[in-house]
């Protein structure tokens, strides 16, 4: 699994606290500890409850290498204002068809803005976020229950939620810039 960020890419030395947007089990807490040495605060955010238990299993082990929570809810749903994180990833989040069964659509796009604006405003370093890319896959192959995007819709809402804060913006494609998995990673001023 290849967690990226661009060359200007955060010191993880320099960087305490990292929220990830649909963490799954928490697989990105094992990739920050052991590729990065990141030892700084780690919040997992999940909504599937078997996710979350498994994941709190998987690191019970982890608190001597960082602090780590794992939180069960909905991201657009918790009250996460008054904390802020040096970086965020969501690497699921956008991915789902919020108009299934119907194809992906204006709901899709409204909680892809939400999604977007929540995570810019919780950021004071950086975001990184994966969106399955619809430039990128034929309508043929595509999944009823996923959500594709342009990369000029997702380029449009970051920066209609960074607004000036926004210092750079690098689209990658994985794992050439044919394949659908895109990763967008934004660095922000405060």
């Amino acid at each position: 699994m290849g967690f990226c960020f661009y060359s200007a890419n955060p010191n993880w030395d320099e960087n305490t606290s990292v929220l990830d947007v649909g963490c799954g089990y928490g697989r990105l807490l094992d990739f920050l500890i052991s590729r990065k040495s990141y030892q700084g605060k780690y919040s997992g955010i999940d909504i599937i409850p078997e996710f979350i238990e498994k994941a709190i299993q998987i690191h019970n082990n982890e608190s001597e290498k960082t602090e780590s929570q794992f939180l069960l809810g909905d991201f657009l749903e918790q009250t996460l204002d008054k904390e802020k994180f040096d970086v965020i990833i969501c690497l699921g989040g956008l991915g789902v068809n919020q108009d299934y069964p119907e194809p992906v659509g204006q709901k899709s796009l409204e909680y892809a803005q939400k999604l977007i604006s929540k995570i810019v405003h919780l950021s004071t370093v950086a975001i990184s976020l994966y969106f399955p890319n619809a430039d990128q896959i034929l309508t043929t192959k595509r999944k009823p229950r996923m959500a594709y995007y342009k990369r000029s819709d997702i380029e449009k809402m970051l920066l209609d939620a960074c607004g000036q804060r926004c210092q750079d913006m690098k689209f990658n494609s994985y794992p050439t810039q044919k394949d659908r998995r895109t990763i967008v990673q934004v660095r922000l001023s405060n």
